[in-house]
C-alpha cells in the first residue's frame, strides 16, 4: 500500500515554553527535518467528519501524508 510500511518515521513535539513551536519529524536514514507552526498552519486544510459513539465529531487540519511531504520525508511522486 504505502511504501511507509516499510519505513520508520517518528514525530516528536518540541516544546518551548507551554506550546509546541515546531514538529520534527524523523525518519530512519535520514537527518530529522522541522516544520514550523506557521509552516503547518499554511498547508491546506481539511474537515473530517466522524459519528463517535452517539455524538458526531469534526476536526480540521492538513492531511499527514501533506506534512509529511512539507517537512520533506516522502516523495510525493512516490506515494
Amino acid at each position: 500500500m504505502f511504501r511507509s510500511i516499510a519505513l520508520t518515521f517518528v514525530a516528536l513535539f518540541t516544546l518551548a515554553g507551554a506550546l509546541p513551536q515546531q514538529l520534527v519529524v524523523e525518519r530512519a536514514g535520514q537527518p530529522p527535518r522541522e516544520l514550523s507552526v506557521v509552516q503547518i498552519a499554511s498547508l491546506k486544510p481539511i474537515t473530517q467528519q466522524a459519528a463517535i459513539g452517539n455524538t458526531d465529531r469534526s476536526w480540521t487540519g492538513p492531511l499527514l501524508w501533506d506534512v509529511l511531504v512539507a517537512a520533506g520525508a516522502v516523495d510525493p511522486a512516490k506515494p
